[in-house]
């Protein structure tokens, strides 16, 4: 595997792992 295939990796799953923090944050406000 390429750096760069690793490092889109690493940024799509910090994107899901964000977006579930974002929907975490907005059903607890």
């Amino acid at each position: 595997m390429s750096n760069l295939e690793s490092s889109r990796d690493h940024l799509s799953i910090l994107a899901t792992m964000s977006g579930r923090l974002n929907n975490d944050l907005i059903g607890w406000s």
